[in-house]
């Protein structure tokens, strides 16, 4: 992966896609924080599996790793933004059961439909 880039004051980081995704999001009206976690480190993920196998996924699958997902608190404006506007830019969320848990450039499940969502970044308006 190349060199992760933050994303907030906090230190969330994500990979140079995905951040730029984010700061278009940003420009476009996406308000400042509710992100709770991004890009996680291989060790970070490991440990997050070991506590709650049921949530967290291994290093191997996870896309937190790849800098490539945000998590992000489901009482906040930036998820009301999100479920308004993330599509537009790349993002979704993947798993009905994990509301708060944004993935760029990944796929979706609708409705027990699976559409594959591409990066869409350039395309952006």
């Amino acid at each position: 992966m190349a060199d992760p880039v933050t994303i907030d004051t906090a230190g969330h980081w994500l990979s140079p896609d995905a951040a730029a995704s984010y700061a278009q999001m940003r420009a476009a009206g996406l308000p400042a924080g509710g992100v709770t976690s991004a890009g996680r480190t291989a060790a970070e993920q490991a440990e997050l599996h070991a506590k709650d196998p049921g949530v967290a996924t291994t290093v191997d699958k996870s896309p937190h790793v790849k800098g490539q997902a945000l998590d992000v608190s489901t009482s906040s404006s930036a998820q009301t933004w999100l479920l308004a506007n993330g599509a537009k830019y790349g993002w979704t969320r993947p798993l009905a059961n994990e509301p708060w848990h944004w993935l760029f450039g990944g796929t979706a499940s609708s409705g027990g439909v699976t559409q594959t969502v591409g990066n869409v970044v350039s395309n952006a308006r």
